[in-house]
C-alpha cells in the first residue's frame, strides 16, 4: 500500500504529539513517532525501517554544518559553565538586581540582555538563560517564561 499522499501520513506526528502530552517525555515520544513514521515509509517492514532511519541519522550526524553548530554550542556551553563556576553570572545577577524591582523589570532586563549579548541564537539562549535563571527564581517567574523571552 502506498502511504504518500494518504491521510495516514498524519499518524506519526499525531502519535508523537499525543504521546508527548500524555507521557510528558518528549525524547521518548519523538523516538516512537520517528519509528512509526519509518514503518509507514517502508510499508511496515521493520528491518527496512531501522536501516533507513539509521542511514538518515548517520547522514545528519556527519553533516559538516551540523557538526559545526554542535561544536560551537558545546564550546559556548563550556564557557558559560566556566563563567558560572567563577561567579561571573552571580555578579551579573547582583548588578541586575540593582535595577530590577519586580517581575516585570526582571523580564525586561532579560529581554534587553538578550539584545545586547546576541551574537548567535544558540549562544544567546545559553548565556542569557543561564544568567537570569536565579533572578527569575527570586521573583517566582517560571523558567518557561524565561525561555520564551530569551528565545
Amino acid at each position: 500500500m502506498e502511504w504518500y499522499g494518504s491521510p495516514l501520513t498524519l499518524l506519526p506526528p499525531l502519535v508523537t504529539i499525543g504521546l508527548a502530552i500524555v507521557t510528558q517525555r518528549v525524547r521518548l515520544s519523538l523516538s516512537i513517532g520517528l519509528g512509526f513514521g519509518a514503518l509507514l515509509a517502508t510499508q511496515l517492514d521493520p528491518l527496512a525501517a531501522v536501516t533507513r532511519t539509521a542511514g538518515f541519522l548517520f547522514h545528519v550526524a556527519l553533516d559538516p554544518d551540523n557538526i559545526l553548530i554542535t561544536s560551537f554550542s558545546l564550546l559556548v556551553a563550556g564557557m558559560v559553565a566556566v563563567i558560572e563556576h567563577n561567579g561571573g553570572t552571580l555578579t551579573l545577577v547582583r548588578k541586575a538586581e540593582r535595577i530590577v524591582r519586580g517581575p516585570r523589570s526582571a523580564m525586561a532586563a532579560s529581554w534587553l540582555a538578550g539584545l545586547f549579548v546576541f551574537f548567535d541564537d544558540y549562544a544567546n539562549c545559553l548565556m542569557v538563560g543561564t544568567t537570569f535563571r536565579p533572578l527569575y527564581d527570586r521573583h517566582k517567574i517560571s523558567h518557561a517564561k524565561l525561555a520564551y523571552i530569551v528565545d
